[in-house]
């Protein structure tokens, strides 16, 4: 199969490969990280170990660019195809594409953690349930690394699809758009400095700095790519000129994990989320060939329950106490395994009944009309 497309407009492709291509790095790079914690012990400690540290922030950073410019994009699209901007549908397609999958996987690994724990999976208690399913787990201490600790930023996920259903006329246009970037920051920068002011390190702060209103903005980075690439102009004229772009953000962003531990952390918390934004623009500008990374696009369909379930992977690795080589052929085929059977199952059905849902609904509104 191959697969090309241009970028320099937003009417040609209603999906884009190359987002999934990105999506499979994310999800990989996050799994990597989380196998690495696991066996830290076992890796060098001045080379490899800061890079695979640095994977999972900017995998999830990754993952919220590409979030914020999906939902705007859709947006676009929409308004341009039906005049209009249908929250029904907005939150109908949002609650079937996450929660489905988000449900399972939550009793899935309650139901583990109270036989086997992990570094990712710890015992919880039955309310845990409850906080996360409401997504209000993320504003406690005692649950919101609870369950399984990937879920934190899934929920975060979904107060960002709340935010643009109740502001997304603020998101009309790119002055309008720079503007709420701004104003996210802000509120980013804010809660971040009442963290420090308010608490002492730990748990506390760390749990200020992870909730919402402190990453915002990262989600508001790609809203804003979405509109630069709205029928504007491109950036670079030529290719190379483009490429030369991609490849320097590339190596700038994996350069942050080898910088001294202080500058490095915030880097990662201010400057990375731009080069991801900037990584996302420059590479939907251009034409790709997918012949030699099919497998890898086929990894970014599957991803979100890859994001989900890779933590049960690596807990057979570890309950099995193999070498950290044979650890790693046996965790990473699972892994996608269960991430494909978990996309079949549960996440693809549920985005169909999803969709058949509004259509019905639809149906019956027309006909109540006449």
């Amino acid at each position: 199969m191959k697969v090309e497309q241009k970028f320099n407009t937003m009417t040609n492709f209603n999906r884009y490969p190359t987002l999934d291509l990105f999506r499979a790095i994310a999800a990989l790079s996050v799994f990597v990280h989380h196998f690495y914690q696991q066996n830290a012990d076992f890796f060098d400690k001045n080379y490899t170990s800061p890079f695979l540290s640095f994977l999972g922030g900017w995998g999830v950073t990754l993952f919220f660019v590409i979030s914020g410019f999906c939902i705007h994009h859709s947006r676009l699209l929409s308004v341009e195809k039906n005049g209009r901007f249908d929250l029904m549908q907005y939150f109908l397609r949002r609650f079937f594409r996450i929660y489905p999958g988000f449900v399972v996987c939550v009793l899935i690994f309650f139901f583990i953690g109270q036989h086997f724990t992990s570094n990712l999976v710890p015992n919880s208690q039955p309310i845990a349930i409850f906080m996360h399913l409401g997504i209000i787990s993320s504003f406690f201490v005692d649950y919101n690394v609870g369950i399984n600790k990937v879920l934190w930023s899934v929920v975060v996920e979904c107060h960002f699809y709340i935010l643009y259903a109740m502001l997304w006329r603020k998101f009309t246009g790119l002055n309008s758009t720079i503007r709420m970037l701004l104003l996210s920051l802000f509120i980013g920068a804010a809660t971040f400095l009442l963290s420090v002011t308010l608490f002492p390190q730990g748990a506390e702060r760390v749990l200020v700095q992870k909730i919402f209103l402190a990453s915002w903005w990262i989600w508001c980075l790609g809203v804003l790519v979405a509109e630069l690439l709205n029928k504007r102009p491109v950036f670079f004229k030529t290719t190379f000129a483009n490429r030369t772009a991609l490849l320097g953000i590339i190596i700038i962003s994996f350069g942050v994990a080898y910088l001294p531990s202080a500058y490095s952390l915030q880097l990662q918390r201010f400057a990375l989320p731009f080069l991801c934004a900037g990584l996302v623009y420059f590479a939907l500008q251009d034409t790709y060939s997918f012949n030699n990374v099919r497998s890898l696009y086929q990894i970014g369909v599957v991803s979100y329950s890859l994001y989900l379930y890779h933590p049960l992977a690596l807990m057979i690795g570890t309950l099995l106490e193999l070498d950290l080589f044979w650890q790693a052929i046996l965790v990473f085929p699972c892994g996608i395994t269960i991430a494909i059977l978990g996309y079949y199952l549960i996440e693809k059905p549920g985005v169909a009944f999803g969709r058949a849902l509004f259509t019905n609904l639809k149906t019956l509104n027309k006909r109540a009309l006449f």
